[in-house]
């Protein structure tokens, strides 16, 4: 004959057994775990968020003070929302992609378990239960792409400006080199000037004092003919009248 057991230690023996698989179902049930405070938390931003026992989370406006458990709990406990930075509980709060790989970004928080991948690494979409496939990959790729695109436009841009004022100073330095001809010719224009104007000056300071000879001699002639002969000698306009 089989031996019996009571039936109270029949009952926990059946709970030992069924606790767990019913802790593990109500698990499943509720969805994905909670996230932690750093979830959602730009870099330079988690020494705000590291948790400590002497004190609670303090919202960023520095006007509430929560345990750490209220942190990314899905409840909107600040009102500037900085308390929810992993959810969508906060209608102010903002969400940071890490995109490890490619380039974080910032989203608002109803953007947060939308059933909607902003995020390249699917962060945002991480606790719901529609899940997201890394693509921070594939993006990193297509922005070094772009970026090569930038990069050699702006090296043909670079050259083109290089070939532009190589150019200019070519023309500069024409230019210059012409107008410094210029100012030669300007200068040999004007100290010829200059000496022709002393030549006209010397011939006519020559030219007056040939006549100034001219009318000393006349009138030495005059005065020796009047003390030769005691009249006056006809100027030739007087001898052609005669």
């Amino acid at each position: 004959m089989a031996a019996r057991f009571p039936s109270t230690m029949v009952t926990m023996a059946c709970l030992a057994v069924l606790l767990p698989l019913i802790t593990v179902q109500a698990a499943a049930g509720n969805g994905p775990a909670k996230p932690g405070p750093y979830f959602g938390v730009q870099t330079d931003q988690k020494h705000a968020y590291s948790p400590r026992n002497d004190q609670g989370f303090q919202c960023n406006d520095g006007k509430l003070t929560i345990p750490w458990d209220r942190v990314n709990d899905d409840y909107c406990d600040c009102a500037d929302g900085s308390d929810e930075p992993g959810t969508s509980a906060c209608p102010n709060g903002r969400f940071f992609c890490l995109n490890k790989g490619a380039v974080g970004l910032s989203l608002p928080s109803s953007r947060v378990n939308d059933g909607i991948c902003d995020c390249c690494d699917g962060s945002d979409e991480k606790f719901a239960r529609q899940q997201c496939e890394n693509t921070c990959l594939h993006a990193s790729q297509h922005m070094i792409a772009d970026l090569k695109k930038e990069a050699a436009i702006h090296t043909e841009g670079t050259q083109k400006r290089n070939e532009l004022t190589a150019q200019g100073r070519q023309l500069i330095d024409s230019k210059r080199a012409r107008l410094a001809e210029i100012q030669q010719q300007k200068e040999g224009i004007q100290s010829r000037l200059v000496q022709a104007e002393a030549n006209r000056n010397a011939q006519k300071a020559s030219v007056d004092q040939l006549q100034t000879d001219w009318n000393n001699d006349v009138e030495q002639l005059r005065s020796a003919h009047i003390a030769q002969h005691g009249v006056p000698e006809p100027d030739a306009s007087q001898q052609q009248e005669a």
